[in-house]
């Protein structure tokens, strides 16, 4: 069993690394993250209810002086009435002085440095910071949090790998009951289930293949995967790296950003090949399902007078603020939204207004033409990605979001029980689809919408899969 140490400095440098698993969400799904991560009151907000406070507080000390006021002068006693008078005016300049309070938080001063670079300061600017700074605590104790859970289920979990629970698990195998394939809930990871669970029954033809399509997201899949519950899925690197290296993943995000897909999967069997219940990364699939981040081309024209070589670290440079559109798996993650507004080197430190938060991912890219500048956060194998013309893709030079080159997982002792499994799956699955191809089988597949008929969504899936393996097999031989 792995001993439970940090050690960040050991990330992806070829040591098997600290086992910091944390059950990030999926693209899609958000079963393992808590809801309201991110979602902070704002100071400015506070501030309005305080100075409204004030001012109440400041008329009824205004009227009761005029009201001292009156009573002497109507007494006849002047010795007070001047005094009394003086702080009525100054309580009335101070009820009219206090909403002038919050424009002096809006003030703002940019200085000119040498090479035409500036620096830009102001009183709104530094709350932002320390919002942004109380955000990353919380996250990092919901990390915490999530880390235990995964290294519970992952490393510690003795009777979920006790022999009588592992007999059993063999017992199906063996008995060839079963074989289960995991999903995500997404249309892409139900195209690949479907594709999978194909190919498993070509090998496995006696033992029926389940395809557990929506299963749940990747924290929930990686959890199934080691119980047993699931066999085998397709999952993506990225996600790999954030179950097994999690906090010091974010530390360094560059060295596993600039991994070839084959250098991935050498990484990550280092980890996964020594967890209580190994889990083998087989092979990838040749493409990359990344989170893409666009503007559309008339928006890039207004701002930085081009639509080309454009970077999200060019956007916090934009006085305007952002409308973004998003699903909520991006928009709850730890290391989603919070990472564009995040001030550097931890982020983006984008002026962002308005989240728009999609249920259905083909929504984030329908059009509000209210004028407003809109950065969208959709997935690389998108259909309006590949043949959008009126879209442009912006770097993510910063490297924080990481490439999901989508790949084969399974339980190692399943494949070595499975013979020719895991042989066949690299010789039909090595490299065979690319970010195109993938984007075509979504878009046929999504002809009849998953949320209008469920089933024969599904259905559609199957037969695309089934004559996609086909395809395989003609082309790369049995």
């Amino acid at each position: 069993m792995r001993r439970l140490r940090v050690h960040p400095e050991n990330l992806l440098d070829g040591s098997p690394g600290p086992a910091r698993g944390c059950p990030i969400r999926g693209r899609s799904d958000g079963t393992l993250i808590p809801a309201g991560v991110g979602e902070y009151p704002s100071a400015m907000r506070d501030s309005k209810t305080v100075l409204s406070t004030v001012q109440w507080a400041l008329l009824a000390i205004s009227l009761l002086l005029v009201g001292v006021a009156v009573w002497d002068l109507l007494a006849g006693d002047g010795t007070r009435i001047e005094h009394v008078r003086s702080l009525a005016i100054l309580a009335l300049v101070l009820l009219f002085a206090t909403p002038l309070i919050p424009k002096l938080a809006e003030l703002s001063v940019t200085i000119p440095l040498p090479g035409g670079k500036s620096i830009y300061l102001g009183v709104k600017q530094f709350e932002t910071r320390i919002d942004e700074v109380e955000q990353r605590v919380d996250e990092m104790r919901t990390t915490t949090d999530n880390t235990l859970l995964s290294l519970a289920s992952l490393v510690i979990a003795h009777p979920l790998d006790s022999p009588t629970y592992q007999a059993s698990l063999d017992r199906r195998v063996a008995e060839q009951k079963t074989i289960i394939v995991g999903c995500q809930d997404y249309t892409e990871q139900r195209i690949l289930c479907a594709i999978l669970a194909e190919i498993v029954r070509q090998v496995a033809d006696h033992t029926e293949v389940i395809p557990k399509y929506d299963f749940g997201g990747a924290g929930l899949n990686f959890i199934a995967l080691s119980r047993g519950d699931v066999d085998l899925w397709t999952s993506y690197t990225w996600q790999g790296f954030e179950m097994a290296y999690s906090t010091s993943l974010a530390e360094n995000p560059r060295r596993a950003f600039e991994l070839e897909p084959h250098e991935a999967i050498e990484r990550l069997n280092q980890f996964y090949g020594e967890l209580r219940v190994p889990i083998r990364w087989v092979t990838p699939l040749g493409f990359a399902n990344d989170w893409c981040f666009l503007m559309r081309s008339r928006d890039c024209e207004k701002l930085f007078e081009r639509a080309e070589g454009l970077r999200l670290s060019d956007l916090r440079h934009v006085r305007e603020p952002f409308r973004v559109r998003c699903e909520r798996g991006f928009h709850d993650r730890p290391g989603g939204l919070a990472t564009l507004k995040a001030a550097a080197p931890s982020g983006y430190e984008i002026l962002l207004e308005d989240v728009q938060v999609s249920g259905h991912h083909r929504e984030i890219y329908d059009e509000f033409g209210d004028g407003k500048p809109e950065l969208i956060v959709g997935f690389s194998t998108d259909r309006q990605v590949q043949e959008g013309e009126e879209l442009v893709q912006l770097d993510d030079d910063g490297c924080h979001f990481g490439r999901y080159h989508a790949a084969v997982a399974a339980r190692s002792w399943f494949l070595d029980r499975i013979p020719g499994l895991e042989e066949r799956l690299k010789k039909l699955l090595g490299g065979s689809i690319d970010e195109e191809r993938m984007s075509e089988l979504v878009r046929d597949a999504d002809r009849t919408p998953s949320s209008v008929d469920r089933a024969r969504h599904i259905h559609e899936v199957e037969q695309l899969a089934q004559a996609f393996v086909k395809e395989l097999v003609s082309e790369r031989g049995t």
